[in-house]
């Protein structure tokens, strides 16, 4: 049963940890079976959405912004 802040914020912090023990489950293998297998589609069932739009999310960064730009290149500390 989730706890308090889980219920808060409906989120599963936590829950793997506490639902594999329960399950009496010790061995990492045992433990990703479960993830994929029971875990995951619970988890997905409950929170997964579809887009509200179509289109892509991401968007461009613009000036000056980017990877192997560094934005604090310049400055004195």
């Amino acid at each position: 049963m989730p706890g308090v802040c889980e219920r808060t914020f409906r989120t599963h912090q936590d829950r793997v940890v506490k639902e594999l023990a329960a399950a009496g489950i010790t061995k990492m293998e045992a433990a990703n079976r479960y993830v994929r297998e029971t875990y995951l589609p619970a988890f997905n069932a409950e929170f997964a959405r579809p887009p509200k739009e179509d289109r892509a999310a991401f968007v461009p960064l613009g000036g000056g912004h980017g990877p192997g730009r560094d934005p604090a290149s310049g400055q004195v500390r």
